[in-house]
Formats: C-alpha cells, structure tokens, sequence
C-alpha cells in the first residue's frame, strides 16, 4: 500500500539567525530543534487557544526523531509545517518539517511523541477530549488512535 503525502495545515515562517550558522557555512543541527520547539508552540497555541494553560495540563517532548535530508544556507528562505499524525490516550505524534519556501524541498524532517503533564503534580495526564476536537477539526480529519506510549 502506497502511503499517503501527508497535509500540512499549520506554516510557520523561520527568521534565520546569523548565530544559527555553522562552520561549514549551514544551519547547525541544533538550529532545527529551536525552530520546530517555536512551530510547535505557536501551533498549540493558536489551536488549543483558550482550553491551553501551560501551567495546568499540557505536553511535553518524550521523544523527538530528526532525518536531515540537505543543507540549509544563509539566506534560504524556510518555514516550518506542522501537523498531528495521531493520538492515544496519553500521547500523540508530531511530525514537523523545514522546508525551503522556494524550492519547496525538505530539509530536516522531525516526529516527536509528546506525551500529557500535569506540570503541578509531574503526572502523566490523558490528552483532554477538547483538545482531540480542537486537533482533529483543524487537521480536517478523524485523528486515529495508536498504543499508548
């Protein structure tokens, strides 16, 4: 079965920074990370709006898996797309891409499982309900379910 290119709905523009610039003349690996931690904070964000209080229940990062397929230089114009490709009960993935606005090739393609906190009592916490609606009507589609990580 052939799989489906997935559909990226959330597009955050990258302001490159000087200091994100390594030695070989490329954005540093690490540079990646920060541009997808700030993609993914404005997507929560701005789809979970007003059910999101960081300091109550949110998610946080328990595994983040990057490919770098090519290199990015000074003066490429980037953006980071987002989208959810599942949820269970207690996590979901992630899947993130830099891709050059351009050329629209990826250049570093990221999935992180990000897992539900209660960051006042350091307890693993279910994904609410709302918010699963929240995901799944901006993503235009049923979300499905994978095991529990």
């Amino acid at each position: 079965m052939e799989e489906k290119e997935p559909v990226f709905r959330h597009h955050v523009p990258v302001q490159m920074r000087f200091a994100d610039i390594d030695i070989l003349g490329h954005v540093n690996n690490g540079a990646y990370l920060q541009y997808m931690d700030l993609a993914k904070v404005r997507y929560f964000s701005e789809i979970l709006a007003d059910t999101l209080d960081w300091h109550k229940e949110t998610l946080v990062v328990a595994n983040i898996n990057c490919t770098f397929m090519a290199p990015t230089f000074w003066g490429d114009e980037i953006e980071v797309v987002t989208t959810i490709e599942s949820i269970s009960v207690h996590s979901l993935i992630l899947l993130q891409r830099v891709v050059d606005t351009r050329t629209k090739a990826t250049k570093c393609e990221c999935r992180s499982v990000m897992v539900g906190f209660d960051p006042r009592n350091s307890t693993a916490l279910e994904i609410p309900g709302t918010w699963r609606s929240l995901f799944s009507t901006f993503e235009q589609r049923d979300l499905q379910t994978h095991t529990p990580h």
